[in-house]
C-alpha cells in the first residue's frame, strides 16, 4: 500500500480536535424555573477550577474519533500496489576519492533510502554501478539486502571525473520507467530524471599536494608540497618510513589555506621511502610514498664509423643512462652509416647520405610527432645531401624535391634514415637533427626491456615494455604480497597510495611509488548534505498502483457515524 498524498497524514490532528474538544469544560445553559423543590439534592455547579475535565468515556466520543479517523486514511490517498508492477533501479556511486571520507554515512543513507524506493513497485530489480569508466557491475538482482552487501565491494579512491557519462549509461539501462539514483557528497547537476542523495559536509583536511625528487651533488633529494585545506590554522606531525623504520621528522604549521614547501634526502642506501602525516578523515593524501628515479638503460651498438662521428657523439652525450651492447646484452637502438640494410634490433638510425651533385632545395616538413614543432632554419646542407626513395618508407623531411629525413617501419622494428652527415652540413652544431635523433632514441628505450624505478600517480597508466608472448605480468605491494594480475592491453599504477613492483616472471620491469595527486579531491569545503527523491513521484504512482477501491465505503461509513454521532446528541435524557 502506498499513500498518494503523504500531507494528508495532518488530517491526524482531527483526532486531537476531538479529544480536546471532549476535554473542554462545558458551559451550562441557565433556565428560570418556579422552584427547585422537583430537583433532587445535587451539589452546585462549581463555578471556578479547572476548565479542562477528564474526557468521558462516551458513544458520541468513540464515534468522533472513527469519523476523523476515516477522513485521514481518505485525506492520505491509500493506493494499492499492482500485483504485477515492476520497476528497475539503477544506483550510482560516486567513485570520487572524497566520497571515502563519508563511506559510513554514504551507507546508512544508502540504507535509509532504498526501502522507500522498493515501496514504489511489487517487484523491484536493483543494479549497483560506480561511477567510473570501465568498472564491473558491483550487483545485478531482485535482492536489496544483496544490493547493500555489494558495497562493500565500492572503492572511492579515483579523482575528480566526469559523472555523466555514468548517469546517463545508468538511464538506458534503467529504461523510460526506472529509476536512477546518485550517490554522491557534492551539489552536481544531474540529468533530468536522475534522483540524487549527497552524505557531505564542509570539512577541513591537510594533506601532500606535490613531489619532486632531483640529484643534488650526485645524491637524491624530495622536495614535498603540504597543503591546508581549512579555514583555520592546522598542526600536522610529519615522520617518515624508511627500511621498515618509522622516524618522526617535525611538526608542520600551516596557516588557513596554505602551501608550504618541505625538503629532505634519502637514507643511506635506501632507494624507497615513505612520508607520512598525522591522519584525518580523508587519509588518501596523508601518505606520500617516494623513490629514487632511475631510467631504464639505453643499450646502443655503433659501428666503426659512428663512434668517430661528432653528431653521434653529441647524440650520446644528450641521453641519460647509455651503455654500450655487448653479447650478453643485445642493443635496442643500432647506429651506423650506410642504407641500413635489414632491421635487425628494434630501432636502427642510418646515416646513408648519397652522392650527387645536385643542390639542395628549401627544406619542408610532413606532420609526424617525431618532426613536429621543430625548426630546421638555418640548417646548411652540401651538394652531397638527401637520399634515394625506397619502398614503404615515409618521408619526414624533404630537401626540395629529395627525401633528407625518412622513417620505415616493418615487424615493431623501426628504420630512421638521415640523408647527411656531420662532415656535409652542420647538423651537428644544430638543434634540429640531434632532437629527430633523440626522440627516436628514446622510443627505442621506451619499447626495450628492463628495470627502472619511477614515481607515479594513483591509477596511471604505466608505459611499459615487456614480452607478449611471457607470464602475465604481476604487481605486489614492495616487500611481498599477493598482488594482482594486470591487463596486458593497459597495465596500471594502484588506486591507493604505496610502494609496489610490476613483475614479469622471475623479471621486477619497474618499481615504482603511487601518490595521490588530486587537489581538487582533496578539499572538502564545498561538500553538502541533500536528497532529492521522485521528481514524477504522481505518475510513477499512477502506473503501478490502483485508487483504493473500498474509497467510495469508507466516505459513505464516515458520513454514517457522523450522522448516528448527530442523532444521539439530539435525543433527550
Amino acid at each position: 500500500m502506498i499513500f498518494g498524498n503523504p500531507a494528508g497524514a495532518w488530517g491526524l490532528l482531527g483526532l486531537l480536535a476531538v479529544f480536546a474538544i471532549h476535554a473542554l469544560r462545558r458551559r451550562r445553559r441557565s433556565v428560570v424555573v418556579s422552584g427547585l423543590f422537583l430537583f433532587g439534592g445535587a451539589p452546585p455547579p462549581p463555578r471556578g477550577g479547572r476548565w479542562v475535565e477528564r474526557v468521558r468515556r462516551s458513544p458520541s466520543l468513540w464515534l468522533q474519533l472513527a469519523a476523523a479517523a476515516l477522513v485521514a486514511w481518505l485525506l492520505l490517498e491509500p493506493r494499492p500496489l499492482r500485483l504485477e508492477s515492476s520497476q528497475r533501479v539503477v544506483v550510482v556511486l560516486d567513485s570520487s576519492a572524497s566520497m571515502s571520507a563519508w563511506r559510513e554515512r554514504a551507507e546508512r543513507a544508502l540504507a535509509a533510502v532504498l526501502p522507500t524506493i522498493e515501496e514504489g513497485a511489487a517487484h523491484s530489480e536493483w543494479v549497483l554501478l560506480e561511477s567510473a569508466e570501465g568498472r564491473p557491475t558491483l550487483y545485478a538482482g531482485p535482492s536489496r539486502e544483496s544490493l547493500e552487501d555489494g558495497l562493500a565491494l565500492w572503492d572511492p579512491v579515483l579523482g575528480a571525473h566526469d559523472l555523466r557519462p555514468a548517469l546517463d549509461g545508468a538511464r538506458q539501462l534503467a529504461g523510460s520507467e526506472g529509476r536512477v539514483l546518485l550517490l554522491t557528497d557534492s551539489d552536481v547537476e544531474t540529468p533530468v530524471g536522475v534522483e540524487r542523495v549527497a552524505v557531505g559536509e564542509p570539512l577541513d583536511n591537510v594533506g601532500f599536494a606535490g613531489l619532486a625528487v632531483r640529484e643534488e651533488g650526485g645524491e637524491p633529494r624530495w622536495r614535498a608540497l603540504v597543503r591546508s585545506y581549512s579555514r583555520r590554522p592546522e598542526r600536522r606531525r610529519l615522520s617518515i618510513v624508511a627500511g621498515g623504520q618509522t622516524r618522526p621528522l617535525d611538526v608542520v604549521e600551516l596557516g588557513p589555506g596554505e602551501l608550504r614547501g618541505l625538503s629532505g634526502g634519502f637514507p643511506p642506501g635506501i632507494d624507497a621511502i615513505e612520508l607520512a602525516l598525522e591522519p584525518d578523515a580523508f587519509q588518501l593524501e596523508d601518505r606520500l610514498p617516494v623513490v629514487r628515479p632511475e631510467r631504464k638503460p639505453l643499450v646502443v651498438a655503433l659501428d666503426g664509423r659512428a663512434r668517430e662521428d661528432e653528431l653521434v657523439s653529441r647524440l650520446l652525450a644528450s641521453l641519460d643512462a647509455v651503455v654500450p651492447a655487448t653479447a650478453d646484452r643485445p642493443p635496442a637502438l643500432d647506429i651506423r652509416f650506410g642504407e641500413g640494410g635489414d632491421l635487425e634490433t628494434s630501432h636502427t638510425i642510418a646515416f646513408a647520405a648519397i652522392a650527387g651533385d645536385a643542390e639542395p632545395g628549401p627544406i619542408t616538413l610532413e606532420r609526424h610527432p617525431l618532426v613536429a614543432d621543430t625548426s630546421w632554419w638555418g640548417l646548411l646542407l652540401g651538394p652531397g645531401t638527401g637520399l634515394a626513395p625506397a619502398p614503404g618508407e615515409q618521408v619526414l623531411v624533404w630537401s626540395g624535391r629529395r627525401p633528407l629525413v625518412t622513417l620505415r617501419e616493418s615487424d615493431g622494428r623501426r628504420l630512421l634514415r638521415l640523408g647527411l652527415s656531420s662532415r656535409d652540413s652542420n647538423a651537428a652544431r644544430h638543434p634540429a637533427l640531434p632532437l629527430l635523433a633523440h626522440r627516436f632514441a628514446e622510443e627505442a628505450r621506451a619499447a626495450a626491456r628492463g628495470h627502472e624505478r619511477r614515481n607515479l600517480e594513483t591509477h596511471q597508466a604505466i608505459d611499459l615494455a615487456f614480452d607478449p608472448g611471457g607470464p602475465p605480468l604481476r604487481r605486489t605491494a614492495l616487500g611481498g604480497g599477493a598482488g594482482e594480475t594486470l591487463p596486458r592491453g593497459s597495465p596500471r599504477a594502484p588506486d591507493r597510495p604505496g610502494l609496489f613492483e610490476v613483475r614479469q616472471g622471475e623479471e621486477t620491469l619497474l618499481t615504482g611509488a603511487a601518490r595521490f595527486a588530486d587537489v581538487r579531491e582533496a578539499d572538502l569545503r564545498e561538500a553538502v548534505s541533500l536528497q532529492e527523491l521522485s521528481p514524477n513521484r504522481a505518475a510513477r504512482l499512477r502506473r503501478v498502483t490502483r485508487p483504493d477501491p473500498l474509497a467510495p465505503l469508507w466516505l459513505l461509513l464516515a458520513g454514517a457515524l457522523m450522522t448516528a454521532d448527530w442523532t444521539l446528541a439530539g435525543r433527550p435524557r
